[in-house]
């Protein structure tokens, strides 16, 4: 077809129709609504790249697997690893421009932030002389929603509400660190069918978003995004907040399930000017053959309201009313996402993890630092003349600003109020320390240590700290890495703030199982919701707290955290238990418009038996603490109990696949004493992980405990194959 200038869009025009098209729009609206120069028309990707290709020095070339304005999109294999990538190359004649060089550079800075599940990672950035600057990324071997909707028309609510929960779990993490996607659409959201037909989504492109604590902010009057997506203060280049993000998620969402977005028009200004002055039209006008419901349309309305003030407030807020709209239909949508992508994809051991490129980085690093080691000590001994027969060597700690540190601590030493200033303190000991005068009005104290799980790992990370009289501590566990460039970046993995100010028991983050590597503790006063009174943040340079680690090796019957939410849920096989701690006691805070971490929430699904007609989960708990059971599975409402005493609660459902099971504390609970989760189900293996639990409370001098877990499973399954069966003795 060819192009026809100053056509946009077209209703019907199936969108994998509209790359051109799209790009000469966009070009004439920035054209027009900031005077400047029209963007360059997509290109050919430079000559020369052909399957076998190996660019800079380690991706072999499979395919080409798509291309736009900027660039082309390859499948790659990383020839070291010997693992899949996807690598995004930037065309020659763009990589010279200054600022999308800049652009291009930010997008991987920004998105090697982010850790959801639902965001694309990317591993590596650099540049090959011959051909440009590269990301590469992970490869998701999946089709984006434009292309889909092209393919096979308008998806269902059910599935648009899925959807849309797994993009705003993205989202809510991105908004949470200052990071404005500024582009969200269907083109830009990746989505993998997996085996059981669950739908996982993966946002891409983050080229355009800009860090917003770093003031980095559009520029007055410009604008950036994709006129049908946009928000009206996007478009008038205001400066934009997260509320945007919603306000393009919900005009995706309305082409989901209409085939059409909401503004439509023959040229981008009519487009602009649509979305600036226009009422958005009913879904169930438009599709009246869509099965929309009321709330669905009413929750699409108000995100596509015209003042930022009239949208939901927040990811968050958005996903929590879409969650309780898909309580509708037989399973609660986004509940099991990342097991559906483990099942799919991680089981192919060729596609590259985030865990894979971690490990791979760690060992190249100690490698090339042991291969120095090496040659400095020749070069010593050679210079020396090996004249001293006694010389030791001494293992120093890495260079890096600040003062010299000692090999460990357990005094805190200032200044560590940055992770890259951080105290090396070893696993086993006490560090104690005080959250001393506020950095500012708005910033507390900050104590940073360091610590290393040694190859080859993983290990089981434990943390805790100990309360200090007037000041509200909060935990935040991060990663080191150096990037190919050398340049070390930190990137949050995990938060916890489950105690109130003047609380009697430890702030502990506890059940980490980490890989290999470097990481930071950070401990500092954090302001809770309900702390109105609270203006700057807190001090206390008398009364000092304790801070120890404990690493051990791994456990395949020990819970692994963080496991709080359901994108976060811990997978388990049938014949593997789960020893689990229960708390402490934390009510879910909302700062900022985002959930703090509650560590006392477990998360978890088991797969079942391949014939299992029945499962039951069963829950042996605490003294003195009341749990929360909730188990659920496709086709059957969830079922809930409290359990308030010692003895086992069983919790069952019918025909299940796989299980979901929750448990979560009402009231009491000990950070140093564990709950006993199985799963039995009548197949004949479905006794396994309960007496593997039986077995494992005998070795710890609680036989009495295994033998009423076997009981009560057997009293609910009398006919089950294994309940026939005499148990040995």
């Amino acid at each position: 077809m060819p192009r026809q200038p100053g056509v946009f869009y077209p209703p019907g025009m199936p969108p994998t129709q509209r790359g051109g098209r799209a790009f000469r729009a966009l070009s004439d609206t920035v054209r027009k609504l900031t005077g400047g120069d029209e963007l360059p028309e997509p290109r050919p990707q430079s000559a020369g790249i052909a399957p076998g290709e190996i660019l800079d020095g380690r991706y072999r070339v499979i395919e080409r697997l798509g291309e736009g304005g900027m660039g082309a999109v390859f499948k790659v294999e990383h020839t070291r690893m010997g693992k899949l990538m996807a690598l995004k190359l930037l065309h020659r004649d763009i990589a010279r421009e200054r600022g999308l060089i800049a652009a291009f550079e930010q997008e991987s800075q920004i998105v090697s932030k982010l850790s959801c599940s639902n965001t694309v990672s990317v591993f590596d950035f650099g540049e090959i002389p011959e051909h440009g600057l590269y990301m590469a990324m992970e490869y998701v071997p999946g089709r984006d929603l434009g292309a889909l909707l092209g393919a096979d028309g308008p998806f269902s609510e059910r599935s648009a509400i899925g959807i849309a929960v797994q993009v705003l779990h993205s989202l809510a993490e991105a908004h949470d660190a200052g990071i404005i996607h500024r582009d969200i659409k269907p083109a830009n959201l990746m989505l993998l069918r997996t085996r059981d037909a669950k739908d996982f989504v993966k946002v891409l492109d983050f080229g355009i978003a800009r860090l917003v604590d770093k003031g980095d902010t559009q520029t007055p009057g410009s604008f950036q995004g994709t006129p049908e997506y946009a928000a009206p203060e996007q478009i008038r280049g205001e400066v934009v907040d997260a509320r945007a993000d919603l306000y393009a998620l919900a005009a995706t969402l309305f082409e989901l399930v209409v085939g059409r977005p909401p503004f439509v028009g023959k040229t981008p200004m009519e487009v602009c000017v649509a979305q600036l002055s226009d009422p958005p039209p009913r879904p169930r006008e438009l599709a009246p053959k869509a099965e929309l419901s009321i709330a669905f349309e009413a929750v699409l309305l108000r995100a596509l309201a015209k003042r930022r003030e009239e949208r939901f407030q927040s990811a968050d807020e958005m996903r929590a009313e879409l969650e309780t709209l898909s309580e509708r239909y037989s399973q609660k949508l986004g509940a099991a996402q990342v097991k559906a992508l483990r099942d799919a994809i991680a089981v192919d051991e060729s596609i590259a993890q985030r865990t894979d490129w971690d490990a791979f980085e760690l060992a190249f690093r100690r490698g090339i630092k042991i291969r120095r080691i090496a040659m400095v000590s020749i070069a010593v001994l050679a210079l020396a003349g090996v004249a001293a027969a006694g010389v030791s060597v001494v293992r120093q700690t890495r260079a890096r600003p600040g003062p010299v540190q000692q090999a460990a601590f357990t005094d805190e030493h200032e200044p560590n109020d940055r992770a890259e200033h951080a105290n090396v303190v070893a696993p086993g000991n006490t560090v104690r320390g005080t959250i001393g005068p506020r950095l500012s009005d708005s910033e507390s104290d900050v104590d940073a240590f360091e610590f290393t799980i040694p190859a080859p790992g993983p290990a089981r990370v434990t943390a805790r700290v100990t309360a200090v009289p007037n000041v509200n501590l909060a935990i935040e566990l991060l990663a080191r890495r150096e990037e190919p460039d050398h340049r070390v970046v930190y990137r949050t993995l995990a938060r916890v703030d489950d105690q109130p100010v003047n609380a009697l028991l430890p702030e502990q983050m506890d059940d980490l199982l980490l890989p290999a590597g470097v990481y930071v503790i950070q401990l500092r006063d954090r302001r809770r919701s309900t702390e109105k009174e609270v203006i700057r943040p807190r001090e206390n340079s008398t009364d000092r707290y304790e801070l120890s680690l404990e690493v051990a090796p791994p456990d395949p019957l020990t819970e692994v955290e963080p496991n709080d939410v359901k994108d976060e849920q811990q997978p388990r096989a049938l014949a593997l238990p789960v020893f689990g701690r229960a708390g402490p006691s934390a009510p879910r805070e909302v700062v900022g418009g985002n959930a703090a971490t509650r560590w006392s929430d477990d998360e978890y699904v088991f797969a079942t038996s391949e014939h299992a007609t029945r499962a039951c989960a069963i829950l042996l708990g605490t003294r003195e603490t009341a749990l929360g059971l909730q188990v659920a599975t496709a086709g059957v409402r969830p079922v809930r109990l409290v359990q308030r005493d010692h003895e086992p609660e069983v919790v069952c459902v019918s025909h299940p696949k796989q299980v979901s099971v929750r448990v979560d504390l009402e009231a009491g609970g000990r950070p140093d004493e564990r709950y006993v989760l199985a799963l039995f189900d009548d197949g004949e293996q479905g006794l396994e992980g309960v007496r593997r639990a039986a077995a494992r409370l005998k070795d710890e001098a609680r036989a009495a405990d295994g033998k009423s877990l076997i009981s009560r499973a057997t009293a609910e399954m009398p006919k089950a194959p294994w309940a026939m069966k005499p148990e040995a003795p």
